[in-house]
């Protein structure tokens, strides 16, 4: 009896994980798809607020873009901001295919102005910690952090309630990442 059982625990395990590396396949390419449509969209309202006309010339990942205008050569990141991880599951496993959507668990949720703030300055610091960004800036100056805000109850005025947060800018601004220049 517990050879049997030990066999279907393996082969459930070895099915799980054939399914988990081919949804981290398919995520992986929605995940590229994803950035590339945030550096579009950003590059199709920075080129007329700037006259400029940036096209991506390479993709090296990371950053997800570099651009180059006329006069300059720019890079891009993007760093998605999810009001959660669940949220954040729910989107990406319903865009994936073969993937079973996970959807978000029924509320009551609480404080998510304040949790939505708390990822964005937690996605903010570790971009701004990461080094891998030090040769593009070395070779094309600085670049262009993109974060996209994922929340299902995002307004304008929740942004600004969020925005207003002076606590979390306080907290971020005195903790050493805000110096640092990308």
């Amino acid at each position: 009896m517990a050879g049997t059982l030990w066999n279907v625990c393996v082969e459930q395990h070895s099915r799980r994980d054939r399914t988990f590396a081919r949804a981290m396949v398919n995520r992986r390419s929605v995940q590229q798809q994803h950035e590339r449509a945030v550096v579009r969209d950003f590059l199709q309202w920075l080129n007329p607020r700037r006259g400029t006309r940036f096209t991506v010339i390479s993709e090296p990942n990371p950053p997800e873009a570099i651009i180059r205008s006329v006069r300059v050569t720019r890079w891009c990141e993007v760093g998605d901001v999810f009001w959660n991880d669940a949220y954040a599951q729910d989107l990406f496993s319903y865009a994936t295919p073969d993937e079973v959507h996970k959807p978000i668990y029924p509320g009551p949720y609480s404080s998510m102005d304040a949790r939505l703030a708390k990822r964005f300055i937690k996605v903010l610091r570790k971009k701004l910690e990461k080094r891998s960004y030090d040769k593009f800036r070395d070779e094309f100056g600085p670049g262009y952090l993109l974060l996209p805000i994922f929340h299902p109850w995002l307004t304008d005025e929740r942004f600004v309630a969020c925005k207003k947060n002076g606590r979390l800018l306080k907290e971020f601004t005195t903790e050493g990442a805000s110096g640092r220049s990308i």
